[in-house]
């Protein structure tokens, strides 16, 4: 491991921040959040399991109510999860700043199979997620993933950067893929559907029908999930919402449209009931000159 000071960490993590606005959309789904005020967030949804790089300012997850405090330079591996959170800003930069970059289930399950990587017998995962500490070398291999959005190369190019990522971390500790290991679930079937034409109005028959199942034993499965259909559809407006206001430059009411709800009131209600914040809150805190309105993240936060 080649450890590193926190000033070549800092100045590393400026010429990463200086990397990443320099390039066009970034690879493999990868996005920077950028807050010019500290924000308070509940119940953020991680639908696929993430990398996040903390460039700037102080990640905080709240577990029962016990802070988990992440720094900057830290590298955070999770799994899919409901998240409270604080982002704080750094006092003399002014910005918190992240690299969040998530990872396709059937990706991870190609990638864990070519290279024969296994699940640690007996490994035991604490919590939602891993962390670990940035270093030289780590750094130079997310530089190198970033300078993709620079140029345009293959998908296959842009996942073998992406791999690389991966297999360093995977070297720092071995039980990562336990984290990350996934059942395939009738929830995340009901979304991959949903998203597709998320303003429409569904009612579950309409799923049951293009899922090909009964409507009680849909219902009979995602209750043994513990969610209901109605929860994972209004989950899901909410955060492709939340999604289109951090990285997109519509307007809240146009948002609010795209994600079936024509009544903005009722959208602004719904958002602040699951994030604690109102859309237009959400909206003054982010740096939107960093903001490429074509980005599109499969995690939030």
């Amino acid at each position: 491991m080649s450890n590193i000071s926190d000033k070549q960490r800092i100045a590393l993590l400026a010429d990463l921040l200086a990397v990443q606005e320099n390039a066009g959309i970034l690879p493999c789904g990868a996005g920077l959040i950028v807050y010019h005020k500290t924000i308070e967030l509940r119940r953020i949804p991680i639908y696929e399991p993430s990398i996040i790089l903390i460039l700037s300012g102080r990640k905080t997850i709240f577990v029962h109510g016990e802070p988990k405090h992440f720094e900057a330079g830290s590298v955070i591996a999770l799994r899919p999860t409901v998240l409270d959170m604080m982002n704080a800003i750094d006092v003399e930069g002014g910005s918190f700043v992240s690299l969040f970059i998530p990872l396709e289930a059937e990706w991870l399950d190609r990638f864990r199979t070519e290279t024969n990587i296994s699940l640690v017998q007996g490994s035991i995962v604490d919590g939602d997620w891993k962390q670990f500490e940035s270093d030289t070398n780590l750094i130079e291999i997310i530089r190198h993933f970033l300078a993709l959005g620079q140029v345009s190369l293959s998908e296959e190019i842009s996942k073998h950067r992406l791999a690389e990522i991966l297999l360093y971390l995977l070297q720092k500790d071995s039980s990562l893929f336990d984290l990350f290991s996934l059942q395939n679930s009738w929830s995340k079937k009901v979304r991959m559907l949903l998203e597709k034409e998320l303003s429409a109005s569904w009612q579950i028959k309409d799923v049951c029908k293009r899922l090909a199942v009964s409507e009680s034993t849909l219902r009979r499965q995602l209750t043994e999930e513990g969610v209901g259909f109605r929860q994972i559809l209004q989950e899901l407006r909410l955060s492709t919402a939340f999604n289109q206001l951090v990285f997109g430059r519509q307007s809240i009411s146009e948002v609010a449209y795209d994600c079936g709800y024509p009544s903005i009131p009722r959208f602004t209600e719904n958002f602040k009931k699951q994030f604690g914040v109102t859309p237009g809150k959400l909206r003054s805190t982010l740096k939107n000159d960093l903001i490429d309105s074509d980005k599109k993240l499969d995690v939030i936060g």
